[in-house]
């Protein structure tokens, strides 16, 4: 590979890193047939229960994902 290319693959590997960092609020309105949208995302798993919980009311579905995407939190 020449330099260009090389320096390609580290930049291109640092967005899929950055991308899958943070704790992802996600929601459903008010079906499980509606698809799951994020809300926000927050850079530690407290702060983002902390909010999640405190709209869990407001949404039918209130959900957590960690940076890998496992579910954390659920309503």
């Amino acid at each position: 590979m020449n330099h260009k290319q090389d320096d390609y693959k580290v930049n291109q590997n640092e967005t899929i890193f950055i991308e899958m960092t943070g704790w992802a609020l996600h929601y459903r309105p008010d079906k499980v047939s509606q698809p799951w949208s994020i809300l926000c995302t927050y850079d530690n798993k407290l702060s983002a229960i902390i909010k999640a919980n405190q709209i869990s009311g407001e949404y039918f579905m209130v959900k957590v994902t960690d940076p890998g995407g496992s579910i954390t939190w659920s309503n």
